[in-house]
């Protein structure tokens, strides 16, 4: 809310008051919600030992990274980033960047999710075998059926392995979350991770039927 004037910042109960360039304004205090949770602990006590392996190089170990790194991004940056992917997957991590590899295509074809009684599935239709660790999987909670897009995704794991044509999910989804409710949709984005590199994710979605 803009106000007619007020020259400092201040703060009663739960409205602080501050001066911006459009004038002063009024604002709800907002609490960001941080749960803490143990796979968020380690995962940023991870992300702080990988940036700070970097002081431990040579300077002929930074240099590849600085090559590989080409344009929009410095070596430091290229460094964690595919250590960090490396790290998602269980591998170890590499101090030589390694060399940028050509990804596959997509082998996932499409998404089903269904409730049977009191059991909720959640698969992933295939094209072929999937049996590497190469493919990492994201997931949201289940949001409205009318939603066409999500920003919001939780990391679920490395994908298992695909059985009689399909990758069950719903393991690895239900770890992370509690339910999935009958007619709500929910959205799953995999990638490719090969020598520490990404691939463009692909989003699935699918609404969640009873059977």
């Amino acid at each position: 809310m803009k106000l007619l004037a007020l020259p400092e910042q201040r703060r009663s109960g739960e409205i602080v008051t501050m001066p911006t360039r459009y004038g002063p304004v009024a604002r709800r205090i907002v609490t960001p919600f941080n749960p803490n949770s143990p796979a968020q602990v380690a995962s940023r006590a991870q992300f702080v030992a990988i940036t700070r392996s970097w002081a431990g190089l040579t300077d002929a170990q930074r240099c590849t990274w600085q090559v590989a790194a080409g344009v929009g991004l410095c070596g430091p940056q290229l460094y964690v980033r595919v250590n960090v992917n490396l790290a998602l997957v269980g591998l170890p991590g590499v101090q030589v960047a390694p060399v940028q590899p050509v990804f596959p295509d997509c082998a996932i074809s499409g998404m089903r999710a269904w409730v049977v009684g009191a059991e909720t599935l959640l698969v992933l239709d295939v094209k072929g075998p999937v049996e590497n660790r190469n493919i990492v999987v994201y997931a949201s909670a289940g949001v409205s059926a009318g939603r066409s897009k999500n920003t919001q995704y939780t990391f679920l794991g490395v994908c298992p392995r695909s059985e009689g044509g399909v990758v069950d999910l719903s393991k690895l989804y239900f770890a992370r979350f509690k339910k999935l409710s009958v007619g709500s949709r929910v959205f799953v984005r995999t990638a490719y991770i090969i020598n520490g590199y990404k691939s463009q994710p692909v989003t699935w979605s699918a609404i969640v039927e009873e059977l």
